[in-house]
C-alpha cells in the first residue's frame, strides 16, 4: 500500500512538472510574439493552443474531423462578412486532408471493405472525371480548374472515403444531424432578415 502511494505521488508530480515546465515555456513564448507582433502576437499566442488541441483531436479522432467539416461549411457562407488573409474553403481542403491522413494513421481500425460499394464507386469515377478536364485544350485558364473540382468532386470523393470506413456511431449521426438542423435554422432565420428586413450591404453582396 505504502510503495503504490509512493508510486501514485511519484507519478503526479512528474505530471506537475511537465506541466509546469510546458506552462513556462508557452508564457515564455507568449511574451516574446507580444513583444515583438502587439496585438497580432496576442492573437497568435491565444489561437496556438486551439490550434493545436483541433490538430491533435483531428489526427487521434477521424470523427472528429467529419463533424467540424460539418460546421466549417455552413461558415463558408459568412467568410464574405469578414477579412481573412486565405480563403476559408482552403481551411476546408486542409480539414480533409488532415482527417483522410487520421484515417490512415488509425487505419487498423478503419473498415475498409465498405469502399467496394456501388457508391463509391460512382463517387470515384465522377472524380476521375473532373480530372480529366484538366487536360482539356480548350481550358481558357488552367488555375480556375483547381478552384472549381474542389467543392465540386474532391471534397465528395474525399467525405465518401470517410463516411464509408470511419466507424461512425448512432450517437455520431445524432449530433450530425442536430448539427445540421442547427445551422439549417440558422440559416432561414438570415434568410428571412434578408427578405422582411434587408439585404446586407453591396460590398457583402458582391
Amino acid at each position: 500500500m505504502a510503495q503504490s502511494a509512493f508510486s501514485l505521488t511519484g507519478s503526479n508530480s512528474g505530471h506537475f512538472w511537465l506541466y509546469s515546465l510546458l506552462g513556462g515555456l508557452y508564457t515564455v513564448g507568449a511574451g516574446y510574439l507580444i513583444s515583438k507582433m502587439g496585438p497580432a502576437g496576442a492573437g497568435v499566442a491565444i489561437m496556438l493552443p486551439i490550434v493545436l488541441g483541433i490538430l491533435i483531436g483531428l489526427l487521434m479522432e477521424p470523427r472528429f474531423g467529419l463533424l467540424l467539416y460539418v460546421h466549417l461549411s455552413f461558415l463558408i457562407g459568412f467568410s464574405r462578412f469578414i477579412s481573412l488573409p486565405i480563403p476559408l474553403g482552403l481551411l476546408v481542403d486542409g480539414l480533409l486532408a488532415i482527417t483522410l491522413l487520421s484515417t490512415f494513421l488509425n487505419g487498423q481500425r478503419m473498415e475498409w471493405r465498405r469502399l467496394k460499394s456501388p457508391a463509391f464507386a460512382l463517387v470515384a469515377i465522377w472524380f476521375a472525371y473532373t480530372l480529366i478536364e484538366l487536360l482539356n485544350p480548350e481550358a481558357p485558364y488552367r488555375p480556375a480548374w483547381f478552384f472549381h473540382v474542389r467543392p465540386f468532386s474532391l471534397h465528395w470523393f474525399i467525405v465518401a472515403i470517410l463516411v464509408l470506413v470511419v466507424p461512425i456511431t448512432r450517437r455520431d449521426i445524432g449530433i450530425l444531424v442536430i448539427s445540421w438542423l442547427s445551422w439549417s435554422f440558422l440559416g432561414a432565420l438570415w434568410a428571412f432578415k434578408q427578405q422582411y428586413i434587408g439585404l446586407a450591404p453591396p460590398k457583402y453582396n458582391g
